[in-house]
């Protein structure tokens, strides 16, 4: 079993928007999720800042709430937490790790 792919496909399959950014904010990698919750494709917002696209993510981590913004332009209310994970590949880099989670649902 190649575990960095199991991985993935776990991390794919999960309802909440998983977002990794490096330590200077620039987004690394976004789940698919990310597409039908915010209506952004990974291939726009890969390589730019966070804090165009999803102004509440942290650059620290922590547990969060409060809306953010769709494409289209409609709030969307959102829990999440941010950790840092460091990048045993790449000592000295520290990227975050954001889990975002809608709660249009649940209102």
């Amino acid at each position: 079993i190649n575990q960095d792919l199991l991985l993935l496909d776990i991390i794919e399959s999960l309802v909440e928007c998983i977002i990794i950014t490096d330590e200077n904010g620039l987004i690394v990698y976004a789940s698919k999720v990310v597409e039908h919750i915010f209506g952004f494709p990974f291939d726009i917002i890969k390589g730019t800042n966070s804090k165009s696209w999803f102004s509440m993510l942290m650059s620290r981590s922590g547990i969060w709430t409060g809306m953010l913004t769709h494409r289209d332009g409609h709030l969307i209310p959102m829990n999440g937490s941010t950790s840092i994970t460091p990048d045993h590949a790449h000592p000295g880099c520290m990227p975050f790790t954001h889990v975002i989670h809608d709660l249009t649902v649940q209102k």
